[in-house]
């Protein structure tokens, strides 16, 4: 298996290799509004979206090389061998 397949099966468990996380997430929204409908369109086509950033809290994974390691050796599966190479090259 290669490594990103085996993160994809640690996503499937998601609650054991993630971690919630405040996030910032990107939204637009119309720089200008009005209450009325028509002038709303006219003015989103002058003005335009800006973006602004909501907080909101997130599962983040935590997909380490120590992590990927103990995946393996639970579900009997080789460790991948792009892991074993960046290893050998980090020492």
């Amino acid at each position: 298996m290669t490594l990103q397949e085996i993160a994809q099966e640690m996503l499937k468990d998601i609650d054991r290799y993630a971690t919630l996380k405040e996030v910032e997430v990107p939204k637009l929204v119309q720089a200008r509004t009005h209450k009325k409908r028509r002038i709303k369109k006219k003015w989103l086509k002058r003005y335009g979206t800006k973006v602004v950033y909501q907080k909101k809290m997130a599962k983040v994974a935590d997909i380490t090389i120590e992590n990927v390691i103990e995946f393996c050796a639970e579900k009997g599966l080789p460790v991948p061998i792009e892991l074993l190479e960046n290893t050998v090259q980090n020492d």
